[in-house]
């Protein structure tokens, strides 16, 4: 009986790899940081940025007239 009583104290003898470490926006698992997605670096504290963009769609809703149809500037020049 005492035998198994010092046993279950000790454990396993093996410590927790993510202990000490925080991830900022990620979580731990076997000592390193998993990051979510946007998120990079040792501590998943660095936002990414994007190595390109993809616009699939432009909606104008206002524009300077021009000289056809209000007597403003005509695209392209600057008025005097």
């Amino acid at each position: 009986m005492a035998l198994l009583v010092i046993g279950l104290s000790l454990g396993c003898g093996k410590d927790d790899p993510c202990e000490n470490i925080t991830c900022v926006n990620g979580f731990c698992a076997n000592g390193d940081c998993n990051c979510d997605e946007g998120w990079t670096g040792s501590d998943c504290s660095v936002k990414k940025t994007p190595d390109y963009m993809l616009i699939k769609k432009v909606v104008v809703t206002k524009f300077p007239a021009t000289e056809d149809n209000g007597g403003g500037p005509a695209w392209g020049t600057r008025p005097m």
